[in-house]
């Protein structure tokens, strides 16, 4: 079995964006339905003052988003044992980018 992990780098995003559990949530849970997986549960921890660290439980792994709204910055990992496509994971880039209100996501991906 081989494992498929993207890694989506934010940067420029709007800090309420990256510190709104709500929204921070609903992007995992869209992402994971872009990628055509199965999301079971989900779980997150609020840092203070700011950043908050939430996780979808996937049937094919996992989906984790990290945040610092401080400098606008956070990182959307991506794994699961379905290798996605270049337009799937294209198109989580984008909808993260997009809801997060960032300048910029860029994407690195590994087979494991």
């Amino acid at each position: 079995m081989s494992l498929c992990s993207v890694s989506y780098k934010i940067s420029g995003a709007e800090p309420h964006a990256l510190n709104d559990l709500p929204t921070v949530e609903s992007v995992l849970l869209d992402a994971a339905g872009k990628a055509g997986l199965t999301a079971i549960s989900t779980a997150h921890h609020r840092f203070e003052p700011q950043g908050l660290s939430a996780v979808v439980i996937l049937a094919e792994s996992h989906i984790a988003a990290h945040t610092w709204p401080e400098s606008g910055t956070g990182y959307v990992t991506l794994t699961s044992c379905r290798t996605l496509t270049p337009t799937q994971i294209e198109t989580v880039g984008e909808m993260v980018r997009r809801r997060l209100r960032a300048r910029r996501v860029t994407s690195s991906e590994v087979t494991l």
